[in-house]
């Protein structure tokens, strides 16, 4: 009924388009925003307890892990990791530094990133499970879990041995 009142009343201020348009870019800058890996409010979550990441190291580990067990392009992760105004001059090769980074650092925690050779990145979905929950935990201020692989003694980071 409030439908048809709308479609015949010229004078009304929301064309229900114009609604359904904005909900959509909505749905899209969410999106977008989640591809990039970041939260709700924008921000990269944080690296898990003990690892010592940069904001993109976390970001790159993030999108690669929202995308558990499928495998991302490097075109994808380019553009997800840089807007296309701040786009440094070879991101393919900005984007393989990083990785050279983080493999180590993920190796300690017992997490790999795979390369799919000519198709892109990905993480399995057990790995990427643990990457989100460890670092959802230190967000929300969790205590170290008893799965974890690093424990925290005298001050210092070190390895379980198993």
């Amino acid at each position: 009924m409030l439908a048809r009142h709308i479609q015949d009343d010229d004078d009304w201020p929301f064309d229900p388009r114009t609604i359904s348009l904005q909900q959509r870019i909505e749905d899209l800058e969410f999106e977008l925003r989640e591809a990039r890996g970041l939260d709700c409010e924008g921000a990269v979550p944080p690296a898990p307890w003990g690892l010592h990441m940069t904001i993109k190291e976390r970001q790159l580990v993030t999108i690669i892990a929202r995308t558990a067990g499928k495998t991302r392009p490097y075109r994808a992760l380019c553009s997800a990791m840089y807007p296309i105004n701040s786009e440094p001059n070879d991101p393919a090769n900005n984007l393989h530094v990083f990785l050279s980074k983080v493999r180590p650092k993920l190796a300690t925690i017992g997490l790999r990133i795979e390369t799919c050779r000519g198709q892109g990145l990905r993480m399995s979905e057990e790995h990427a499970a643990r990457w989100l929950a460890w670092s959802s935990g230190v967000e929300a201020g969790s205590r170290v879990p008893a799965n974890y692989p690093l424990t925290f003694n005298n001050g210092v980071w070190a390895c379980n041995d198993r």
